[in-house]
């Protein structure tokens, strides 16, 4: 008897989260085409993250892999919201096609009140831009340093990130950065970052 309500119920589950998918899929509202440069077939035929993406799709249809809204949700749009424009408030420019298709990287974060994922009682906006201004120069003589002294979230290696996983402003800073080198901050929904390209 145990056995069997189990069993119920963890099909009940697993009905429960394929619904709940299909509706998160059905609100998602891409701005950006996957274009045929994300890819990287090279690899003979081993799929990385990227080409798993189903490239048939026409520019107003889903992408599954880049506007998952774990990821990032809406925030990827060319047409607001922060991380959509250059500090100088202009559009962000292409990548260059020398551009890699995934960075090994490091960051500094530091979050304020009212970006993604920060309390009530984060510090306030005002605070944060003042900070990461000492983080920043800090960052470029000693990039562990600033980690230690930025938030949770922050760190000397954060693995790889795939071309089309950030918002448009960070990845242009990620991608075209050189490897070794260290960004000014740049602003993101989580918070101010920090970028080191590691390789």
């Amino acid at each position: 008897m145990q056995r069997a309500l189990s069993i119920a119920l963890g099909l009940g589950v697993l009905v429960l989260a394929f619904w709940l998918t299909n509706q998160q899929m059905s609100k998602w509202h891409p701005e950006r085409p996957v274009d045929a440069g994300d890819v990287d077939a090279s690899d003979g035929g081993t799929m990385d993250a990227m080409s798993m993406v189903d490239l048939s799709l026409d520019a107003g249809g889903p992408d599954p892999l880049l506007d998952f809204p774990m990821f990032m949700g809406e925030s990827r749009r060319a047409d607001g919201g922060v991380g959509s424009k250059m500090p100088d408030g202009t559009a962000v420019p292409p990548l260059p096609d020398d551009a890699p298709k995934q960075v090994h990287f490091g960051v500094v974060l530091v979050t304020y009140r009212g970006a993604e994922g920060a309390s009530a009682t984060a510090r306030s906006k005002a605070e944060a831009t003042e900070l990461v201004k000492q983080l920043a120069e800090l960052a470029k003589t000693d990039f562990h340093g600033a980690v230690r002294k930025g938030d949770d979230g922050s760190g000397d290696d954060l693995g790889r990130m795939p071309r089309g996983a950030l918002e448009l402003a960070p990845e242009y800073f990620l991608f075209t950065l050189g490897k070794g080198k260290v960004s000014d901050s740049i602003e993101t929904p989580r918070g101010y970052w920090i970028v080191r390209r590691i390789d």
